[in-house]
């Protein structure tokens, strides 16, 4: 019989030993490049669309002539000027979003669809020139408010919110700089001269202007501060806009500055000591009611409004606001009048008596009646919609979010939606706020989080949270199932 032998096979022979090679320096993004073409993109849509050089480029109504480069723009109407001069600015920068968004098609077309009533009432603006009673007009606006939408989802698809953040808190703090320099530099142009002498207003075109917009500056410090982000930019951007807002003698301003200081405290809080924040939260919805319901009857409004010091009507807003329900009848209920028509046509505003003197609105003080007259019911439903979708996502953001930054989204909405009680910003064309909601929004559907577990043992882990673990809290928690961390998108 042949006997079977295991052969023993003798390892290879050694090689060379692998040379270690360095690898490459990571290539350096211009995210944070302060001074990269994309930022000076953003510095110089901010200045125009914030107007903040607004007087620096021309001043509304009157023959104005303004040069650019071999470009002579002439108008004679209230405006008009202002209008063409600010879309010759514009155009270049609404035609690189319009570039890089065809770029990163595949992102920006998937915020397209995650913001889809934004972005259906943005195009319902140029449809409503069907309708119009100034068609022209609402075709030439209506592109203006698309290429402003447009701008704002490049600004969500180019940067993420710790990125867009802390740019946006170096371009405020120029702008409260050029605005300090109006005032005191140039005071023909930096101070009121008027009835609200000597209320500040920089290079603004009115105080309340300046006052709105430091408003959203203080906002962005202090989310800069409290998220220790950029804590130099933050204190130098809230010192700054505190000083301006005081300067400009908006009322509103103040109490809008008051909102922002007390919701970033409190979102800080919340981020502490939830359970605390949750309680101080309740104890404020039960004072308000309590307020409400327990109040003396035989004091009405005016009453209340004269021990104020202020004007029952709201320097004739409520006035305006009775006329505009007062014409919503009919079909124009439904679509309304047109985008940006009604308040510059003989067939609108122009041809009314409001019970105003000589006074005749410009816009309706109150940005959900401003949608109303140009879009109807219809436009609001959308509006609404927009804005549940995006307190819903920056809600998510805020508390699944690994830093306090985050919440900046939320806060601006609120913000933003008691900034519109008494003007008009909502889809006003070519502005910063408008903008920075469509940002907001459009930037918080971006952020994915795993669900969280709701089995037993990931409940008892958080509530042991708080307390120091022993060994076994210890094990518990290492063999329940966790959430993964949030996903944060990539810088393109």
């Amino acid at each position: 019989m042949l006997a079977l032998t295991k052969t023993r096979q003798l390892p290879p022979a050694p090689g060379p030993a692998p040379v270690a090679r360095e690898k490459p320096a990571p290539k350096k993004t211009s995210s944070y490049s302060f001074f990269s073409f994309d930022f000076l993109i953003l510095l110089a849509a901010i200045l125009i669309t914030t107007n903040a050089t607004s007087l620096l480029l021309y001043n509304d109504g009157g023959d104005q002539e303004s040069k650019i480069g071999s470009a002579l723009v002439v108008a004679k109407a209230s405006g008009g000027v202002s209008n063409a001069l600010r879309q010759v600015l514009l155009s270049p920068l609404y035609l690189y979003a319009i570039y890089y968004l065809a770029i990163h098609r595949e992102k920006a077309l998937r915020l397209l669809i995650k913001s889809w009533p934004l972005t259906v009432i943005s195009l319902l603006s140029i449809l409503s020139t069907i309708w119009s009673i100034e068609p022209s007009s609402t075709l030439r606006r209506s592109l203006s408010l698309v290429g402003g939408t447009g701008f704002a989802f490049y600004l969500a698809t180019r940067y993420t919110l710790p990125q867009f953040v802390r740019l946006l808190g170096i371009c405020m703090g120029i702008v409260c700089l050029l605005t300090f320099f109006g005032v005191f530099v140039t005071p023909e142009m930096g101070i009121h001269h008027d009835k609200h002498f000597p209320a500040w207003r920089g290079y603004f075109g009115h105080k309340n202007q300046l006052g709105n917009t430091m408003d959203c500056a203080l906002l962005i410090g202090l989310m800069l501060i409290v998220s220790k982000y950029a804590t130099r930019v933050g204190w130098a951007v809230v010192i700054m806009s505190l000083i301006l807002v005081a300067g400009s003698l908006s009322r509103s301003a103040w109490v809008l500055a008051g909102f922002t200081i007390v919701s970033a405290a409190f979102m800080s809080l919340a981020r502490r000591d939830r359970p605390l924040a949750t309680v101080l939260f309740v104890f404020a919805v039960m004072g308000v009611a309590a307020f409400i319901l327990f109040g003396d009857p035989a004091k009405t409004y005016d009453a209340y409004m004269v021990d104020l010091g202020k004007d029952p009507t709201l320097s004739g807003r409520t006035v305006i606001w009775m006329h505009i329900l007062d014409l919503m009848r009919g079909f124009r209920f439904w679509i309304g009048y047109g985008y940006d028509s009604f308040w510059t046509s003989a067939k609108g505003a122009l041809s009314m008596n409001w019970g105003l003197g000589d006074f005749v609105p410009s816009h309706a003080h109150n940005g959900w009646l401003q949608v109303f007259i140009h879009f109807g019911i219809v436009g609001v439903i959308l509006l609404v919609i927009g804005f549940v979708n995006g307190l819903r996502a920056n809600l998510t953001l805020s508390l699944r979010g690994d830093n306090l930054l985050f919440s900046t989204g939320l806060i601006y909405i609120f913000l933003y939606l008691c900034i519109n009680l008494t003007e008009t910003t909502f889809m006003w064309r070519d502005h910063f706020q408008w903008i920075m909601f469509i940002y907001f929004c459009a930037s918080a559907t971006q952020y994915k989080f795993a669900p969280v577990p709701l089995t037993a043992p990931a409940k008892k882990v958080l509530r042991r949270r708080s307390r120091p673990e022993s060994h076994g809290e210890s094990q518990a928690q290492t063999e329940s199932p966790q959430a993964e961390p949030p996903k944060l998108p990539d810088a393109p």
